[in-house]
């Protein structure tokens, strides 16, 4: 999984100099920030290209296939499981209407035959594509939790207060968080800039 923020990103949050020693953890915290984000959204954020197998859908009569990743910036090539071209109609967005495939001749034999298809697309954002700044939010976000665990030992993670004999202490929520736990107003920045998920895709 590609890294989502930089060095930098969370240098510019830290109050002092990340030492040559810890920039591994950093860099640790930083992939497992990213990794998680990537998981629960269901998006990879950077700019690539995929083949997935996705699951056909029959709405309208009319047999579509979603795509999970967004934005869709070009589609490379649709096929049924065996190799053969499907053709498709392209809505501009996350959508594939499905026409015809080699080895099919009807609209019902097409419904019938391909409960999936193979798509290789262009997927996710670059400088090229960025004009909503997802890249800056989300590494932003990123950066803000690698900052707020990096300062936190992964022994005391998840830790709210602590009694000893007399004394007693607590600390704040984001503190317990720990290595990759975001907070609720982090996962609405990043629902607000990635959207919500999307199943049916299998990853080949």
């Amino acid at each position: 999984m590609a890294a989502l923020a930089t060095l930098s990103d969370v240098q510019a949050r830290l109050t002092r100099t990340i030492a040559s020693g810890e920039t591994a953890r950093v860099r640790a915290l930083i992939d497992d920030a990213s990794a998680a984000i990537i998981t629960e959204s269901g998006q990879d954020v950077i700019r690539a290209e995929t083949e997935a197998r996705l699951m056909t859908r029959n709405i309208n009569r009319e047999l579509v296939v979603v795509l999970p990743q967004r934005p869709v910036n070009s589609i490379t090539s649709v096929a049924d499981i065996n190799g053969n071209a499907v053709t498709y109609v392209w809505d501009g967005a996350t959508k594939l209407t499905l026409t015809s495939s080699a080895d099919t001749v009807h609209s019902d034999t097409l419904d019938r035959s391909l409960r999936y298809v193979d798509v290789t697309y262009d997927h996710g954002y670059d400088d090229a594509n960025d004009t909503r700044n997802v890249l800056g939010t989300v590494a932003g976000v990123v950066a803000n939790v690698v900052a707020r665990a990096f300062g936190t030992p992964a022994e005391e993670t998840g830790k709210t207060a602590e009694t000893i004999g007399p004394y007693s202490y607590s600390i704040g929520a984001g503190a317990a968080q720990g290595g990759f736990g975001l907070m609720s107003s982090e996962w609405k920045a990043i629902k607000r800039a990635l959207g919500r998920r999307r199943a049916g895709t299998i990853q080949l």
